[in-house]
């Protein structure tokens, strides 16, 4: 009896040992929501998706919806003192039928007054809005523009993040340098972000606001229905060298921005610039985006209207120089891989000006309600693509 009730002290002063530190953790828990209604205008103006069937324009079809970009956000940062800390974001967006994702999960070191260390799963810092893109409430859009901002699930990585931040006379200079990598599906495939290295530097001085951003890395498309193909070439005696060039494996891929941003109260400007490409991959070289937007308010009411510009021509001589290899190999089945290499060109190709306009009510101190217009010139398959909409975004 003795020796139990030694063991069971023990294991009682253990337990205690175990859950002190934690019940000294101090939780901040915030949260933010949208919850978005919308209808494209005119459903002859619309394009199929040849990925996934559906005529669509920024997510709306002809029949009005409540789910495609709503969504809901949890996000718990636990201080475990010492210059240590926990973050998580938790997000369900409606064109996941609202399945819950982690979209941030890392522990950051504060290793001086200036220098902070991250490490899991953080959002890349390659926008003006990057830190709160999916927070509605933070901007005067219902969705920030997606020409520059839709970058297919690459706007998270994982790695490792190391941020520099200096205040002077006025000024913040905010400079960071990432190491990491992404993983995404989409409708193709999966696309594999490897080798990632990204360095940005942001300067903000009261009503002004300038970044600027440059990243690279190794990306790999898995198409599965291209592995037959594959083991058709392999048995034909194509070296596997020769086969890894004619897929994508591993092709070198860049982003480059610049942004500025003019906030003086009652007038707001903001302008940012994008180009993506890359040697040997399955888009044009580059794909320009760029937009100007701005506003004014009158005490709760925002307006606002919106310019946004999208620029890919095909990358002639990089298409011929994966796609001729192949031409000798058509009786092996190659002709499937040259159509497939073709159809991803030629679906990044994009040559189209689009206009929103639009109204913010801020009707409560954590809420606010919007309204927008928008409308696309799409030259390149002669369409023009409508839509409305409305939001309330909130915080908490």
């Amino acid at each position: 009896m003795k020796s139990r009730g030694i063991k069971r002290g023990f294991a009682v002063s253990a337990l205690a040992l175990a859950v002190s530190p934690a019940m000294a953790t101090e939780l901040r828990f915030d949260g933010f929501a949208s919850f978005v209604a919308g209808q494209a205008l005119d459903k002859d103006e619309l394009l199929v998706d040849p990925n996934t069937g559906e005529a669509t324009f920024r997510g709306y079809d002809e029949r009005l919806s409540f789910q495609s970009n709503s969504l809901f956000a949890l996000q718990v940062r636990a201080d475990l003192q010492d210059k240590l800390s926990a973050t998580a974001q938790i997000i369900a967006k409606g064109q996941d039928d609202y399945e819950a994702k982690f979209n941030w999960a890392y522990l950051a070191y504060q290793l001086t007054n200036e220098v902070t260390v991250k490490a899991g799963r953080f959002r890349t810092p390659l926008f003006l809005y990057s830190d709160f893109l999916d927070v509605g409430y933070a901007y005067h859009w219902i969705s920030p523009p997606d020409g520059v901002y839709n970058l297919s699930g690459f706007d998270s990585s994982d790695g490792v993040m190391a941020e520099w931040q200096v205040e002077t006379g006025g000024f913040v200079s905010t400079a960071t340098l990432t190491a990491s990598r992404t993983n995404t599906d989409t409708q193709v495939g999966s696309l594999e972000s490897s080798n990632g290295i990204t360095a940005t530097w942001n300067l903000n001085y009261d009503w002004f606001t300038f970044h600027v951003a440059h990243a690279e890395s190794d990306l790999t498309i898995d198409i599965p229905a291209f592995a037959p193909l594959v083991e058709n070439l392999t048995l034909a005696g194509v070296s596997q060298d020769a086969i890894d060039d004619m897929l994508f494996e591993s092709d070198k891929a860049t982003f480059d921005g610049v942004g500025v941003a003019i906030d003086t109260g009652k007038v707001f400007a903001v302008a940012e610039y994008t180009e993506t490409g890359g040697e040997g991959t399955s888009t044009p070289d580059p794909i320009k985006n760029w937009y100007v937007s701005g506003g004014l308010r009158f005490g709760k009411l925002t307006a606002y209207a919106t310019y946004e510009k999208a620029d890919a021509d095909v990358d002639q001589e990089g298409l011929d120089a994966l796609t001729d290899p192949l031409v000798p190999l058509i009786p092996f089945g190659a002709q499937a891989l040259i159509d497939g290499i073709e159809d991803l060109y030629y679906q990044s190709v994009k040559d189209s000006d689009t206009y929103s306009i639009g109204l913010r009510y801020d009707f409560h101190p954590s809420a606010a309600m919007k309204f927008e217009y928008v409308q696309q010139d799409d030259k390149l398959h002669d369409v023009e693509p409508s839509a409305i909409a409305v939001a309330i975004d909130l915080v908490y």
